[in-house]
C-alpha cells in the first residue's frame, strides 16, 4: 500500500507545483502547516482504517495500536516524498526493496 502511494504521489506532483516547492524546500514558511493538511488527517485516517481492516483479515499484527503506526506512517511518508523530490526521483532497486521490506516487517504478521 505504501510504496504504491509514494509511487502515485510523486507522479502527481507535476499537477500541485506548491506542493512540490514546499517538499523541495522552497516555501519554508508553509512547511508548519504541511502537517496539519486535510489532506494529510485523511491519508491518515485511511490508512488507520486498512491497517485495522488487515488485522481483521490477518494481514497486518494484531499487537500494533492501528492509529499510533498510521501517525508513524504519515511522517515516513512525508520524509520520503520529501527525499523524493528533492533527489529528482531516484530512489535505487535496492532503496525500493528496503521500502517495501522496512514496511512489511513492521505490519506483517511473524510467519
Amino acid at each position: 500500500l505504501v510504496p504504491a502511494f509514494l509511487i502515485s504521489v510523486f507522479g502527481l506532483l507535476e499537477e500541485h507545483p506548491l506542493a512540490q516547492r514546499v517538499l523541495a524546500g522552497q516555501e519554508s514558511e508553509v512547511m508548519p502547516r504541511l502537517v496539519d493538511l486535510p489532506a494529510i488527517r485523511q491519508f491518515t485516517a485511511f490508512v488507520a482504517e486498512k491497517l485495522s481492516d488487515g488485522q481483521v483479515a490477518g494481514a497486518v499484527r494484531s499487537d500494533i495500536e492501528t492509529d499510533d503506526l498510521a501517525a508513524g506512517i504519515e511522517a515516513l511518508v512525508l520524509g520520503l516524498l520529501f527525499s523524493l523530490v528533492q533527489s529528482g526521483g531516484v530512489a535505487t532497486p535496492r532503496h525500493q526493496r528496503g521500502v517495501v521490506a522496512a514496511f512489511d516487517a513492521m505490519v506483517r504478521p511473524a510467519s
